[in-house]
């Protein structure tokens, strides 16, 4: 909220930014979201009574075992750990812009201004064609392992349904990382 607040108000005052095209750009609004991602992090180490460190070492392992899904069983939390991942997997396709922001020229220089006019980012254009299909496939491969391994584990056949459904995932996935309009 103070990032709006502060970019619709200008509470703080401008840090090398010229007038021009940019002239509402600063430097410090890279502060806002570092301070969350530190403060996120912080909060994930800290001890908490709500959360102690065993139930964070348990969902860290659950992650590492849905990471490696064919070479463990796949029990009901790991299950759910794939699917949330799956549904993350649109979201998680943010994560290139936002770093290239984070780490771009600030004030924004006419060709960052140019490329975020023509891809919606101020990445580079190999970024579409390979990090974010990468980011978006790698939750439906995960779940695609933990199907093939529930089917080993269990001979029932809805596996092989919910198989097929992710790796339906992943060809549309393909097909559009190749084929589609990189936007």
């Amino acid at each position: 909220a103070m990032y709006v607040v502060d970019y619709k108000w200008m509470v703080l005052p401008r840090v090398l930014s010229d007038t021009g095209f940019n002239s509402r750009s600063s430097w410090h609004y890279v502060l806002y979201p570092s301070a969350l991602i530190g403060l996120t992090g912080l909060m994930a180490v800290l001890p908490s009574r709500e959360c102690r460190c065993r139930y964070k070492v348990q969902v860290l392992a659950g992650v590492g075992r849905t990471l490696a899904a064919p070479l463990f069983a796949v029990n009901f939390g790991d299950n759910l750990i794939g699917d949330v991942l799956t549904s993350l997997a649109k979201p998680l396709q943010d994560v290139p812009a936002a770093w290239c922001y984070m780490f771009s020229h600030h004030p924004q220089v006419t060709a960052s201004v140019a490329r975020f006019a023509e891809f919606g980012t101020t990445c580079a254009p190999w970024e579409h064609h390979w990090i974010r299909p990468v980011i978006s496939g790698a939750p439906f491969l995960f779940r695609l392992m933990q199907c093939a391994r529930r089917f080993h584990d269990t001979k029932e056949p809805k596996h092989l349904c919910n198989f097929g459904k992710y790796f339906a995932s992943l060809l549309v996935v393909v097909v559009t990382s190749f084929w589609g309009k990189a936007t």
